[in-house]
């Protein structure tokens, strides 16, 4: 995807939202024509001490560092985000700390009601 490509667009849904300066420039443009940013959480990529539990001992530390980044990308891309799409209802310590409307989406219906502004955003 380019920058030219967002011309227009409304609201940008980020599904497993990318880290890297080319995904920030992406955002930055999407955001300065506009678009609302909502960014679907639906596993523990933003939290790097979950993954290394998740992971265990051995292939955590084979994968520290990279992990590590990747956590710290894909927080600062929440950061970013107008709104975070949860599909548990439940957020983690990480996600409320970022001070984001976190939204459960769990349903079509709960998608549509966010997209017609039913949720405030």
């Amino acid at each position: 995807m380019r920058p030219a490509d967002l011309a227009g667009v409304d609201v940008l849904i980020l599904d497993r939202p990318p880290g890297g300066i080319a995904a920030f420039d992406l955002l930055e443009t999407a955001r300065a024509g506009g678009a609302r940013l909502l960014c679907d959480v639906s596993d523990r990529d933003h939290d790097f001490e979950a993954r290394i539990a998740a992971l265990g001992l051995e292939a955590a530390r084979d994968q520290a560092n990279a992990l590590h980044l990747a956590a710290v990308e894909r927080r600062a891309v929440l950061a970013l985000a107008d709104a975070i799409l949860l599909a548990d209802p439940a957020p983690d310590a990480v996600l409320r700390a970022l001070g984001k409307p976190l939204l459960p989406v769990t349903t079509p219906a709960d998608l549509k009601a966010v997209l017609q502004g039913g949720e405030r955003i």
